[in-house]
């Protein structure tokens, strides 16, 4: 039967939308199950057109299902939460059911995961908020906390995200030959092709589940504009962003798990200077690597900068300039940013050069189990989370150098 109206709708969608359900398939949320649905024909256009985009996005399937029932998601004109709570007097029949789904959706948003209506995924975790679903349109005043730019994020940090399913996920661990082999390959007769072995870990990625509960009177979600509940998820994901950037900086450090930790370098300078960041910088780039940004604590992060500053009354000199009029730079023009405190590097006397990024591994369906209870407990509280890990497919995204 094709479903015409949201009313037609029910609880149902979320256990046709599990992994364990009849189709066999193991969707990534309520989102792509509608979307699969559209495709058979289930779903009718009138609700839902797939090929509808604003701003160059794909427009997800809930928020089509709901602006195309009148439900006003965003703007000065946004409903209020009432719209979604039957017997409300701008209740919209309907809507409750797709409530958990567009919470969801708000939240992995502020999370920095974008889950577009073609299933293709994209993230900019240094800007919580910033939502890959157009029909939310950033307010004309923004009120986000904005992240400092002198901070580590992870879109610093992350090249890929992998939706995978349940929490058994062995990264793949990919080793590229020496480079001097390269040139063997092109000037020996019948020599070997340099060899990229890619093999799965041993060790299984850890997963985590981040996020949080969310408490709120039934008075109040009556009374309060969709845009402001965003601004609650914000305030979720900005409480979880510094655990999970020194998760991410634990994983490149240390490895997943699959003896693949940050390769440190053997010089030892006793402290930070010109020369020494010039001859790091070579040595890296010798090996085939160029450095993205480096990393350290505020310590380490202070004694390189700290090179600008002029000394006993001297006249700054060209590189101490070139810091000054590039913010956090390090001497070679690279960007510089701080570990959030608590992390692996504090005390560590050590800056690490990333030069790739993580897979940053979500684990699909959580996030359909957890909205599920919204639905059982109405309006009162419900949960608010999703499943997340980090895999090191190289081990030389990371290189680091430590002073004495």
């Amino acid at each position: 039967m094709t479903v015409k109206r949201l009313a037609q709708l029910d609880d149902g969608i979320y256990q046709d939308a599990q992994a364990n359900a009849e189709h066999g398939r193991a969707y990534v949320d309520v989102n792509a199950h509608l979307h699969a649905m559209a495709e058979q024909g289930d779903l009718d256009g009138d609700l839902y057109d797939p090929e509808l985009r604003v701003n160059g996005h794909a427009v997800s399937p809930v928020r089509q299902i709901l602006a195309n029932s009148g439900v006003v998601l965003d703007g000065p004109n946004a409903d209020r939460v009432s719209v979604f709570t039957p017997g409300s007097s701008d209740y919209v029949k309907g809507a409750d059911t797709l409530f958990a789904a567009l919470t969801q959706e708000m939240f992995e948003g502020s999370m920095g995961i974008g889950r577009s209506a073609d299933l293709s995924f994209s993230t900019d975790p240094a800007a919580p908020g910033d939502v890959n679903y157009p029909l939310q349109y950033n307010r004309a005043v923004d009120l986000r906390e904005d992240v400092p730019d002198e901070v580590v994020s992870l879109d610093d940090l992350v090249d890929t995200v992998t939706g995978v399913d349940g929490n058994g996920y062995y990264g793949a661990q990919i080793t590229e030959p020496d480079y001097d082999s390269y040139e063997l390959s092109r000037v020996a007769e019948a020599a070997e092709f340099p060899l990229y072995s890619i093999e799965a870990g041993t060790h299984r990625v850890n997963v985590y589940k981040r996020g949080g509960r969310v408490r709120a009177t039934y008075e109040s979600l009556r009374r309060l504009k969709l845009p402001l509940l965003q601004l609650t998820f914000d305030a979720i994901a900005r409480g979880e962003q510094r655990g999970r950037v020194k998760e991410a900086l634990a994983v490149l450090v240390n490895g997943d798990g699959n003896g693949n930790g940050a390769v440190i370098d053997s010089t030892v300078p006793a402290d930070w200077t010109l020369q020494a960041m010039d001859e790091y910088r070579l040595r890296l780039a010798m090996r085939g690597r160029t450095t993205r940004l480096y990393v350290g604590d505020m310590t380490e992060v202070l004694r390189v900068l700290a090179l600008r500053y002029p000394q006993n009354g001297t006249a700054l000199t060209p590189d101490q300039l070139a810091m000054y009029g590039a913010g956090m730079r390090a001497p070679d023009g690279r960007p510089m940013r701080v570990a959030p405190e608590g992390s692996i590097l504090d005390g560590s006397k050590m800056l690490l050069a990333v030069t790739g990024g993580l897979e940053q591994v979500i684990e699909n369906g959580s996030q359909i189990q957890e909205t599920q209870r919204f639905i059982r407990n109405q309006t009162q509280e419900w949960v608010m989370s999703i499943n997340e890990g980090f895999a090191k497919p190289f081990a030389n995204v990371a290189q680091a150098i430590k002073r004495a």
